[in-house]
């Protein structure tokens, strides 16, 4: 709801008050206007368990006969970040996609990332080598063997792989995110470099925010962490 739309709310709970009773539920707290949040008592409740999440899952693609292995369950959870709405609307898409074909296609992992506009851990992790980001023992599919199979690179490098990640369409928000988790959760980096990096990305947040071109930004933030890593 708008702003504006939570004032008008204001008033018809202030004039209803006595004869009725408003449930307001949200994912973030923090969008609902103070007025409207000091009127209410609030419940807050944790994301499901994985476990609980995925016998759901599984148990909603069995009665509608949708086929769909483990690693396709772990996607679900995974780009839904623990909300099981957003995980049954994928699972919905994925299955509106599969059955589009005659005979129906197998739902892949890449099916459900490219559903949830997420960008593919492969690209994610290129990028990050392209700015000193060392992806070994961090758990992805596309990881170096050598240490010295670095793609560092300096300036134009870092340029010309933001054109291309630009040119294919990414969104900057969600490739910022997916940057940040890969720097900010990394083992090996330092407290100090983290540090640095972790403002690059919440200036270029809030700059996309209010509407900053996102290449340059992408941009900003790539030579950012790439001169905190040297």
């Amino acid at each position: 709801m708008t702003q504006d739309a939570q004032s008008a709310l204001r008033r018809i709970m202030e004039s209803h008050a006595r004869i009725t009773r408003f449930c307001l539920v949200c994912n973030y707290v923090t969008r609902i206007i103070e007025p409207l949040a000091s009127r209410c008592s609030k419940f807050r409740f944790r994301p499901l368990e994985r476990s609980a999440t995925m016998d759901r899952l599984v148990y909603i693609a069995s009665a509608e006969n949708i086929s769909v292995n483990t690693r396709v369950v772990d996607a679900l959870i995974s780009v839904s970040n623990g909300d099981l709405r957003r995980s049954i609307t994928y699972l919905q898409s994925a299955s509106r996609l599969s059955a589009s074909t005659d005979p129906p296609t197998e739902i892949t992992p890449e099916d459900i990332q490219e559903i949830a506009g997420v960008v593919p851990d492969s690209v994610v992790n290129s990028f990050g080598r392209t700015l000193g980001v060392d992806i070994i023992g961090l758990g992805h599919e596309d990881m170096d063997i050598d240490n010295k199979k670095k793609q560092k690179g300096g300036f134009e490098a870092v340029r010309e792989k933001v054109r291309q990640l630009i040119r294919e369409g990414y969104s900057a928000s969600q490739l910022l995110s997916q940057l940040h988790d890969l720097v900010i959760l990394h083992p090996t980096l330092s407290a100090k470099q983290k540090a640095q990096c972790a403002m690059a990305f919440a200036e270029a947040d809030k700059s996309l925010c209010y509407g900053a071109d996102e290449e340059l930004q992408i941009l900003s933030v790539a030579l950012r962490v790439y001169k905190a890593l040297l």
